[in-house]
Protein backbone atom coordinates (compact mmCIF):
# COMPACT_ATOMS: atom_id res chain seq x y z
CA UNK A 1 0.00 0.00 0.00
CA UNK A 2 3.36 2.09 -0.02
CA UNK A 3 3.54 2.46 -3.53
CA UNK A 4 1.15 2.55 -6.77
CA UNK A 5 1.22 -0.97 -9.30
CA UNK A 6 2.38 1.77 -11.84
CA UNK A 7 5.42 2.84 -9.48
CA UNK A 8 6.10 -0.51 -8.21
CA UNK A 9 6.68 -2.14 -12.17
CA UNK A 10 8.73 1.28 -12.96
CA UNK A 11 11.00 0.55 -9.91
CA UNK A 12 11.32 -2.99 -10.89
CA UNK A 13 12.37 -2.29 -14.42
CA UNK A 14 14.54 0.92 -13.61
CA UNK A 15 16.58 -1.54 -11.02
CA UNK A 16 16.88 -4.37 -13.75
CA UNK A 17 14.84 -6.84 -12.27
CA UNK A 18 13.52 -7.97 -14.94
CA UNK A 19 15.35 -10.48 -18.09
CA UNK A 20 12.56 -9.18 -20.96
CA UNK A 21 12.21 -6.04 -22.64
CA UNK A 22 8.75 -4.40 -21.02
CA UNK A 23 7.63 -1.16 -21.53
CA UNK A 24 7.59 0.18 -17.80
CA UNK A 25 4.29 2.28 -18.35
CA UNK A 26 2.17 -0.25 -19.88
CA UNK A 27 0.49 -2.38 -16.79
CA UNK A 28 -0.36 -6.29 -17.60
CA UNK A 29 -3.91 -7.39 -16.70
CA UNK A 30 -5.23 -8.00 -13.33
CA UNK A 31 -4.20 -11.50 -13.02
CA UNK A 32 -6.82 -11.50 -9.68
CA UNK A 33 -9.57 -10.74 -11.84
CA UNK A 34 -8.04 -13.52 -14.43
CA UNK A 35 -7.93 -15.89 -11.84
CA UNK A 36 -11.84 -15.18 -10.02
CA UNK A 37 -13.00 -15.34 -13.99
CA UNK A 38 -11.66 -18.19 -14.15
CA UNK A 39 -12.35 -19.52 -10.27
CA UNK A 40 -16.25 -18.87 -11.36
CA UNK A 41 -16.41 -20.98 -14.53
CA UNK A 42 -18.22 -17.63 -15.97
CA UNK A 43 -18.85 -18.45 -19.45
CA UNK A 44 -22.08 -16.34 -20.32
CA UNK A 45 -23.64 -18.39 -23.57
CA UNK A 46 -26.47 -20.26 -24.72
CA UNK A 47 -30.40 -19.08 -22.77
CA UNK A 48 -29.29 -16.20 -20.28
CA UNK A 49 -31.11 -16.40 -17.04
CA UNK A 50 -31.40 -12.86 -15.66
CA UNK A 51 -30.30 -12.15 -12.20
CA UNK A 52 -30.52 -8.35 -10.77
CA UNK A 53 -27.38 -7.59 -8.56
CA UNK A 54 -28.74 -7.47 -4.93
CA UNK A 55 -28.97 -4.43 -2.60
CA UNK A 56 -26.74 -5.37 0.93
CA UNK A 57 -28.86 -6.57 3.35
CA UNK A 58 -31.58 -7.47 1.24
CA UNK A 59 -31.35 -11.51 2.22
CA UNK A 60 -30.98 -13.03 5.33
CA UNK A 61 -27.20 -14.17 6.80
CA UNK A 62 -25.80 -17.48 6.81
CA UNK A 63 -23.68 -19.46 9.33
CA UNK A 64 -21.41 -20.23 6.84
CA UNK A 65 -17.53 -20.09 7.54
CA UNK A 66 -18.47 -18.57 10.76
CA UNK A 67 -15.85 -18.59 13.84
CA UNK A 68 -18.19 -17.14 16.28
CA UNK A 69 -21.85 -16.06 15.82
CA UNK A 70 -21.02 -12.30 17.08
CA UNK A 71 -18.18 -11.87 14.76
CA UNK A 72 -20.92 -11.92 12.06
CA UNK A 73 -22.88 -9.37 13.61
CA UNK A 74 -18.67 -6.71 13.90
CA UNK A 75 -18.26 -4.85 10.74
CA UNK A 76 -14.51 -6.01 8.92
CA UNK A 77 -12.79 -2.79 10.72
CA UNK A 78 -13.19 -4.04 14.06
CA UNK A 79 -11.81 -7.91 13.01
CA UNK A 80 -15.51 -9.44 12.35
CA UNK A 81 -16.68 -10.92 9.09
CA UNK A 82 -19.90 -7.94 8.48
CA UNK A 83 -22.96 -8.71 7.50
CA UNK A 84 -23.07 -12.21 5.48
CA UNK A 85 -25.91 -11.73 2.67
CA UNK A 86 -26.59 -14.01 -0.75
CA UNK A 87 -23.91 -11.11 -2.71
CA UNK A 88 -21.35 -11.14 -0.13
CA UNK A 89 -21.19 -15.09 -0.45
CA UNK A 90 -19.23 -14.76 -3.71
CA UNK A 91 -16.62 -13.00 -2.62
CA UNK A 92 -12.83 -13.37 -1.65
CA UNK A 93 -11.27 -11.73 0.93
CA UNK A 94 -12.47 -7.58 -0.13
CA UNK A 95 -13.05 -8.60 -3.32
CA UNK A 96 -16.54 -9.09 -4.83
CA UNK A 97 -16.22 -11.96 -7.67
CA UNK A 98 -16.75 -10.37 -10.75
CA UNK A 99 -20.42 -11.19 -11.98
CA UNK A 100 -21.02 -11.30 -15.85
CA UNK A 101 -23.16 -8.27 -17.27
CA UNK A 102 -26.45 -8.40 -16.22
CA UNK A 103 -25.90 -10.90 -13.66
CA UNK A 104 -26.45 -13.46 -16.27
CA UNK A 105 -25.92 -17.06 -15.55
CA UNK A 106 -26.65 -20.28 -17.45
CA UNK A 107 -26.71 -24.19 -16.01
CA UNK A 108 -23.40 -24.33 -17.93
CA UNK A 109 -21.81 -22.00 -15.81
CA UNK A 110 -23.11 -23.36 -12.67
CA UNK A 111 -22.47 -26.93 -13.38
CA UNK A 112 -18.66 -25.57 -14.06
CA UNK A 113 -18.72 -23.47 -10.94
CA UNK A 114 -19.50 -26.45 -8.77
CA UNK A 115 -16.86 -28.57 -10.49
CA UNK A 116 -14.45 -25.98 -9.60
CA UNK A 117 -15.00 -26.76 -6.20
CA UNK A 118 -15.89 -30.38 -5.66
CA UNK A 119 -13.02 -31.28 -7.59
CA UNK A 120 -10.29 -29.14 -6.09
CA UNK A 121 -11.92 -30.84 -2.90
CA UNK A 122 -12.24 -34.29 -3.76
CA UNK A 123 -8.65 -34.22 -5.72
CA UNK A 124 -7.04 -33.89 -2.17
CA UNK A 125 -7.73 -37.81 -1.43
CA UNK A 126 -5.51 -39.42 -4.26
CA UNK A 127 -2.94 -36.70 -3.55
CA UNK A 128 -2.81 -37.04 0.80
CA UNK A 129 -2.63 -40.97 -0.07
CA UNK A 130 0.99 -41.61 0.01
CA UNK A 131 2.97 -44.94 -0.13
CA UNK A 132 2.83 -45.13 3.60
CA UNK A 133 -0.99 -44.58 4.29
CA UNK A 134 -1.68 -47.10 1.76
CA UNK A 135 0.54 -49.19 2.68
CA UNK A 136 -1.08 -49.61 6.53
CA UNK A 137 -4.51 -49.85 4.99
CA UNK A 138 -3.18 -52.81 2.93
CA UNK A 139 -1.75 -54.71 5.59
CA UNK A 140 -4.70 -54.40 7.77
CA UNK A 141 -7.41 -55.24 5.19
CA UNK A 142 -4.77 -58.64 4.12
CA UNK A 143 -4.80 -59.62 7.71
CA UNK A 144 -8.68 -59.84 7.37
CA UNK A 145 -8.89 -61.42 4.52
CA UNK A 146 -7.00 -64.02 3.85
CA UNK A 147 -8.00 -66.46 6.94
CA UNK A 148 -11.51 -65.86 4.75
CA UNK A 149 -10.70 -66.91 1.48
CA UNK A 150 -8.31 -69.52 2.51
CA UNK A 151 -11.10 -72.21 2.46
CA UNK A 152 -11.99 -70.98 -0.99
CA UNK A 153 -9.08 -71.01 -2.42
CA UNK A 154 -9.13 -74.45 -1.70
CA UNK A 155 -11.90 -75.44 -3.50
CA UNK A 156 -10.88 -73.14 -6.85
CA UNK A 157 -8.81 -73.14 -9.78
CA UNK A 158 -6.72 -70.41 -10.64
CA UNK A 159 -8.88 -69.78 -13.56
CA UNK A 160 -11.62 -69.72 -11.37
CA UNK A 161 -10.29 -67.40 -8.90
CA UNK A 162 -9.80 -64.83 -11.84
CA UNK A 163 -12.95 -65.16 -13.99
CA UNK A 164 -15.60 -66.15 -11.44
CA UNK A 165 -14.57 -65.41 -7.77
CA UNK A 166 -13.16 -62.26 -8.19
CA UNK A 167 -15.23 -60.42 -9.94
CA UNK A 168 -18.10 -61.96 -7.84
CA UNK A 169 -17.05 -60.78 -5.31
CA UNK A 170 -16.30 -57.14 -6.51
CA UNK A 171 -20.55 -56.91 -6.74
CA UNK A 172 -20.50 -58.26 -3.91
CA UNK A 173 -17.95 -55.12 -2.30
CA UNK A 174 -19.71 -53.07 -4.29
CA UNK A 175 -23.27 -53.58 -2.69
CA UNK A 176 -24.25 -54.77 -5.80
CA UNK A 177 -27.52 -57.16 -5.35
CA UNK A 178 -26.84 -59.63 -8.62
CA UNK A 179 -23.66 -61.46 -7.17
CA UNK A 180 -23.93 -65.11 -7.68
CA UNK A 181 -21.99 -65.30 -4.31
CA UNK A 182 -24.49 -63.14 -2.40
CA UNK A 183 -25.09 -65.07 1.39
CA UNK A 184 -24.64 -63.84 4.66
CA UNK A 185 -21.41 -65.70 5.17
CA UNK A 186 -19.90 -63.69 2.61
CA UNK A 187 -21.35 -60.30 3.45
CA UNK A 188 -20.28 -60.59 7.26
CA UNK A 189 -16.73 -61.05 5.75
CA UNK A 190 -16.87 -58.14 3.61
CA UNK A 191 -18.47 -56.20 6.75
CA UNK A 192 -15.46 -57.38 9.10
CA UNK A 193 -12.76 -56.10 6.46
CA UNK A 194 -14.75 -52.88 6.26
CA UNK A 195 -14.79 -52.53 9.69
CA UNK A 196 -10.97 -52.82 10.28
CA UNK A 197 -10.81 -50.31 7.68
CA UNK A 198 -12.66 -48.18 9.22
CA UNK A 199 -10.86 -48.05 12.60
CA UNK A 200 -7.54 -47.47 10.42
CA UNK A 201 -9.51 -44.00 8.72
CA UNK A 202 -11.09 -43.12 11.56
CA UNK A 203 -7.76 -42.46 13.24
CA UNK A 204 -5.64 -40.88 10.65
CA UNK A 205 -8.40 -38.78 8.49
CA UNK A 206 -6.41 -37.30 5.45
CA UNK A 207 -9.16 -38.52 3.29
CA UNK A 208 -11.56 -35.66 4.95
CA UNK A 209 -12.61 -33.04 2.34
CA UNK A 210 -15.04 -31.14 4.56
CA UNK A 211 -12.88 -28.77 5.03
CA UNK A 212 -11.74 -28.48 1.21
CA UNK A 213 -15.55 -27.49 0.41
CA UNK A 214 -16.43 -23.96 0.47
CA UNK A 215 -20.19 -24.87 1.92
CA UNK A 216 -21.01 -20.59 1.57
CA UNK A 217 -20.40 -20.55 -2.45
CA UNK A 218 -22.10 -23.98 -2.92
CA UNK A 219 -24.93 -22.20 -1.33
CA UNK A 220 -24.57 -19.44 -3.66
CA UNK A 221 -24.66 -21.65 -6.50
CA UNK A 222 -27.87 -23.50 -5.16
CA UNK A 223 -29.44 -20.28 -5.29
CA UNK A 224 -28.45 -19.25 -8.46
CA UNK A 225 -29.53 -23.02 -9.94
CA UNK A 226 -32.87 -22.56 -8.23
CA UNK A 227 -33.73 -19.23 -9.96
CA UNK A 228 -33.00 -21.10 -13.21
CA UNK A 229 -35.93 -23.80 -12.41
CA UNK A 230 -38.02 -20.67 -11.47
CA UNK A 231 -37.45 -19.46 -14.82
CA UNK A 232 -37.62 -22.47 -17.13
CA UNK A 233 -40.92 -23.00 -15.48
CA UNK A 234 -42.35 -19.99 -16.22
CA UNK A 235 -41.44 -20.10 -18.92
CA UNK A 236 -42.99 -23.24 -19.97
CA UNK A 237 -46.16 -22.68 -18.58
CA UNK A 238 -45.94 -19.08 -20.23
CA UNK A 239 -45.28 -21.55 -23.75
CA UNK A 240 -48.59 -23.46 -22.77
CA UNK A 241 -51.01 -20.89 -22.15
CA UNK A 242 -49.78 -18.95 -25.76
CA UNK A 243 -50.65 -22.76 -27.15
CA UNK A 244 -53.74 -23.13 -25.85
CA UNK A 245 -54.78 -19.22 -26.73
CA UNK A 246 -54.76 -18.18 -23.45
CA UNK A 247 -52.52 -15.82 -23.45
CA UNK A 248 -50.64 -13.50 -26.31
CA UNK A 249 -47.29 -13.84 -26.04
CA UNK A 250 -44.81 -16.83 -25.44
CA UNK A 251 -42.37 -15.46 -24.15
CA UNK A 252 -41.53 -14.08 -20.15
CA UNK A 253 -42.44 -10.27 -19.85
CA UNK A 254 -40.15 -8.00 -20.22
CA UNK A 255 -37.81 -6.97 -17.17
CA UNK A 256 -39.21 -9.70 -15.04
CA UNK A 257 -35.89 -10.98 -12.78
CA UNK A 258 -36.01 -13.86 -10.73
CA UNK A 259 -34.28 -13.32 -7.49
CA UNK A 260 -34.80 -16.10 -4.78
CA UNK A 261 -35.46 -14.01 -1.36
CA UNK A 262 -38.18 -15.94 0.21
CA UNK A 263 -35.84 -17.12 3.84
CA UNK A 264 -37.32 -20.52 4.05
CA UNK A 265 -36.50 -21.48 0.78
CA UNK A 266 -33.41 -20.31 1.15
CA UNK A 267 -33.22 -21.86 4.72
CA UNK A 268 -33.69 -25.17 2.89
CA UNK A 269 -31.21 -24.62 0.53
CA UNK A 270 -28.57 -23.86 3.34
CA UNK A 271 -29.13 -26.81 4.78
CA UNK A 272 -28.57 -28.53 1.75
CA UNK A 273 -24.92 -27.40 1.72
CA UNK A 274 -24.27 -28.56 4.65
CA UNK A 275 -26.00 -31.93 4.15
CA UNK A 276 -23.51 -32.17 1.03
CA UNK A 277 -20.65 -31.50 2.87
CA UNK A 278 -20.94 -34.03 5.06
CA UNK A 279 -22.12 -36.44 2.72
CA UNK A 280 -19.34 -36.16 0.86
CA UNK A 281 -16.77 -37.07 3.76
CA UNK A 282 -19.01 -39.92 4.72
CA UNK A 283 -19.18 -41.11 0.96
CA UNK A 284 -15.04 -40.30 0.50
CA UNK A 285 -14.35 -43.07 3.33
CA UNK A 286 -17.41 -45.50 1.77
CA UNK A 287 -15.20 -45.47 -1.32
CA UNK A 288 -11.88 -45.23 -0.01
CA UNK A 289 -12.35 -48.59 1.70
CA UNK A 290 -13.98 -50.30 -1.36
CA UNK A 291 -10.81 -49.19 -3.13
CA UNK A 292 -8.38 -50.76 -1.16
CA UNK A 293 -10.70 -53.83 -0.55
CA UNK A 294 -11.05 -54.26 -4.50
CA UNK A 295 -7.01 -53.88 -4.67
CA UNK A 296 -6.15 -56.46 -2.35
CA UNK A 297 -8.46 -58.69 -3.37
CA UNK A 298 -7.03 -58.26 -7.02
CA UNK A 299 -3.57 -58.80 -5.36
CA UNK A 300 -4.67 -61.67 -3.67
CA UNK A 301 -6.46 -63.41 -7.05
CA UNK A 302 -2.85 -64.11 -8.46
CA UNK A 303 -1.89 -67.32 -8.98
CA UNK A 304 1.28 -67.01 -7.29
CA UNK A 305 -0.39 -65.64 -4.32
CA UNK A 306 -2.97 -67.88 -4.48
CA UNK A 307 -1.11 -70.74 -4.10
CA UNK A 308 0.73 -69.48 -1.72
CA UNK A 309 -2.29 -69.23 0.28
CA UNK A 310 -3.32 -72.69 -0.92
CA UNK A 311 0.01 -73.83 0.68
CA UNK A 312 -0.74 -72.51 3.98
CA UNK A 313 1.20 -68.99 3.69
CA UNK A 314 0.10 -66.26 5.97
CA UNK A 315 -0.85 -62.78 5.37
CA UNK A 316 3.02 -61.88 6.32
CA UNK A 317 4.18 -63.81 3.90
CA UNK A 318 2.22 -62.39 1.36
CA UNK A 319 2.81 -59.21 2.50
CA UNK A 320 6.41 -59.43 1.83
CA UNK A 321 6.27 -60.16 -1.72
CA UNK A 322 7.04 -56.85 -3.13
CA UNK A 323 4.84 -57.56 -6.78
CA UNK A 324 1.84 -57.82 -4.18
CA UNK A 325 2.73 -54.57 -2.35
CA UNK A 326 3.68 -52.60 -5.37
CA UNK A 327 0.81 -53.64 -7.76
CA UNK A 328 -1.53 -53.19 -4.50
CA UNK A 329 -0.28 -49.86 -4.55
CA UNK A 330 -0.70 -48.81 -7.57
CA UNK A 331 -4.61 -50.23 -8.40
CA UNK A 332 -5.28 -48.81 -4.86
CA UNK A 333 -3.91 -45.13 -6.18
CA UNK A 334 -5.30 -45.56 -9.91
CA UNK A 335 -8.80 -46.62 -8.37
CA UNK A 336 -8.89 -43.05 -6.03
CA UNK A 337 -7.92 -41.10 -9.21
CA UNK A 338 -10.85 -43.08 -10.86
CA UNK A 339 -13.15 -42.20 -7.99
CA UNK A 340 -12.15 -38.66 -7.80
CA UNK A 341 -13.01 -38.24 -11.53
CA UNK A 342 -16.43 -40.00 -11.03
CA UNK A 343 -17.84 -38.52 -8.31
CA UNK A 344 -17.36 -35.38 -8.90
CA UNK A 345 -18.76 -35.67 -12.02
CA UNK A 346 -22.14 -37.55 -10.70
CA UNK A 347 -22.06 -35.03 -7.54
CA UNK A 348 -22.11 -31.68 -9.90
CA UNK A 349 -24.50 -32.95 -11.68
CA UNK A 350 -26.75 -34.32 -9.03
CA UNK A 351 -26.71 -31.45 -7.38
CA UNK A 352 -27.47 -28.84 -9.97
CA UNK A 353 -29.98 -31.11 -11.26
CA UNK A 354 -31.74 -31.52 -7.84
CA UNK A 355 -31.96 -27.43 -6.84
CA UNK A 356 -32.78 -26.93 -10.72
CA UNK A 357 -35.75 -29.43 -9.93
CA UNK A 358 -36.64 -27.59 -6.38
CA UNK A 359 -37.26 -24.06 -8.60
CA UNK A 360 -39.27 -26.02 -10.97
CA UNK A 361 -41.66 -27.38 -8.29
CA UNK A 362 -41.38 -24.00 -6.51
CA UNK A 363 -42.38 -22.27 -9.77
CA UNK A 364 -45.46 -24.67 -10.14
CA UNK A 365 -46.29 -24.14 -6.64
CA UNK A 366 -46.73 -20.73 -6.17
CA UNK A 367 -48.37 -20.36 -9.55
CA UNK A 368 -51.67 -22.56 -8.18
CA UNK A 369 -50.99 -25.90 -10.02
CA UNK A 370 -51.71 -28.71 -7.77
CA UNK A 371 -50.36 -31.54 -9.25
CA UNK A 372 -46.93 -32.61 -11.32
CA UNK A 373 -45.30 -35.29 -12.91
CA UNK A 374 -42.20 -37.05 -13.17
CA UNK A 375 -40.37 -36.77 -16.50
CA UNK A 376 -37.75 -38.64 -18.23
CA UNK A 377 -35.94 -36.72 -21.07
CA UNK A 378 -33.81 -38.08 -24.10
CA UNK A 379 -33.59 -41.66 -25.66
CA UNK A 380 -35.62 -45.10 -23.84
CA UNK A 381 -34.34 -48.78 -24.23
CA UNK A 382 -31.06 -49.52 -23.30
CA UNK A 383 -27.60 -47.70 -23.04
CA UNK A 384 -24.36 -49.24 -24.80
CA UNK A 385 -24.06 -51.01 -21.58
CA UNK A 386 -27.20 -52.82 -21.91
CA UNK A 387 -28.51 -50.84 -18.94
CA UNK A 388 -32.26 -50.08 -19.09
CA UNK A 389 -33.05 -45.98 -19.88
CA UNK A 390 -34.90 -44.49 -18.06
CA UNK A 391 -34.27 -46.90 -15.15
CA UNK A 392 -36.55 -48.89 -13.29
CA UNK A 393 -36.75 -46.87 -10.18
CA UNK A 394 -37.64 -43.46 -12.96
CA UNK A 395 -39.56 -45.64 -14.79
CA UNK A 396 -42.07 -46.14 -12.02
CA UNK A 397 -42.08 -42.57 -10.79
CA UNK A 398 -42.73 -41.50 -14.28
CA UNK A 399 -45.72 -44.27 -14.56
CA UNK A 400 -47.30 -42.93 -11.80
CA UNK A 401 -48.70 -40.20 -13.86
CA UNK A 402 -49.91 -36.94 -12.08
CA UNK A 403 -49.37 -36.94 -8.55
CA UNK A 404 -50.42 -34.09 -5.75
CA UNK A 405 -47.66 -31.03 -5.55
CA UNK A 406 -46.45 -32.56 -2.11
CA UNK A 407 -46.24 -36.23 -3.46
CA UNK A 408 -42.70 -37.64 -2.22
CA UNK A 409 -41.38 -39.82 -5.11
CA UNK A 410 -38.63 -43.05 -4.13
CA UNK A 411 -35.33 -42.34 -4.84
CA UNK A 412 -31.63 -44.01 -4.27
CA UNK A 413 -31.00 -41.33 -1.75
CA UNK A 414 -31.06 -42.46 1.78
CA UNK A 415 -29.73 -38.85 3.26
CA UNK A 416 -30.47 -36.11 2.65
CA UNK A 417 -33.63 -37.32 1.56
CA UNK A 418 -37.52 -35.40 2.87
CA UNK A 419 -38.27 -38.46 4.73
CA UNK A 420 -36.20 -41.24 6.44
CA UNK A 421 -36.44 -43.41 3.48
CA UNK A 422 -34.59 -41.55 1.30
CA UNK A 423 -37.68 -40.00 -0.47
CA UNK A 424 -37.73 -36.68 -2.76
CA UNK A 425 -40.13 -34.12 -4.22
CA UNK A 426 -37.85 -33.98 -6.80
CA UNK A 427 -35.57 -35.70 -9.54
CA UNK A 428 -32.59 -36.54 -9.66
CA UNK A 429 -33.81 -40.10 -8.28
CA UNK A 430 -30.22 -41.44 -8.34
CA UNK A 431 -26.65 -40.10 -9.06
CA UNK A 432 -24.60 -39.27 -11.79
CA UNK A 433 -26.75 -38.15 -14.41
CA UNK A 434 -30.74 -38.90 -13.88
CA UNK A 435 -32.03 -37.54 -17.36
CA UNK A 436 -35.70 -36.55 -15.80
CA UNK A 437 -37.23 -33.71 -14.56
CA UNK A 438 -40.89 -32.41 -13.45
CA UNK A 439 -43.95 -31.49 -15.27
CA UNK A 440 -47.07 -29.41 -14.57
CA UNK A 441 -50.83 -30.51 -15.58
CA UNK A 442 -51.70 -28.45 -19.05
CA UNK A 443 -55.45 -29.07 -18.07
CA UNK A 444 -55.59 -27.27 -14.88
CA UNK A 445 -53.75 -23.82 -16.55
CA UNK A 446 -57.31 -22.52 -17.73
CA UNK A 447 -57.42 -21.86 -14.01
CA UNK A 448 -55.17 -19.34 -13.67
CA UNK A 449 -56.20 -17.11 -16.28
CA UNK A 450 -60.18 -17.56 -15.55
CA UNK A 451 -59.21 -15.32 -11.80
CA UNK A 452 -56.57 -12.69 -14.40
CA UNK A 453 -53.42 -12.57 -16.05
CA UNK A 454 -50.73 -15.48 -14.84
CA UNK A 455 -47.83 -13.59 -13.17
CA UNK A 456 -44.74 -15.75 -12.81
CA UNK A 457 -43.14 -16.35 -8.88
CA UNK A 458 -39.79 -14.35 -8.97
CA UNK A 459 -38.87 -15.99 -5.73
CA UNK A 460 -40.22 -13.48 -3.17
Amino acid sequence: GLISREEARQEIVARGLLEIDIDPEELPEDPAEKEQEFQMGQQVRGQKFQKSERESGKKPSFPFGRQKEDDDKKPASQGGRGSLSIKSLFRRGDVEEDIPPGGQWTKTDLLEMMNQIIEPALLTVPRNADDTRIRRLIKATTRAMVPQVSRTFMALTDEQIEEYWYPEMELLDWDRQDSELDSAVFRQGIDDIHSELEKHLNADTWWSTATAVEKAQILRIYVSAYEVGLQDMALQIIRSLYEEGLADTSILPIGIEFDLVNERTILELTERAADLVRWVDGNTKYFIKRVITSGVRQGLSSPKIAQGIREGETAEWILSQDTFMDEAIGLIKSGLIDMTRARSESIVNTEINRAENQGKLGQIIRSGLPSKRWVHLGDRGETAKGNPHPCPLCLANEELGFVPADHVYPTVFKTGGVDEKGGEYTPPGHPNVCHCTIFFDESELASLVEEGMYTPYTGQ
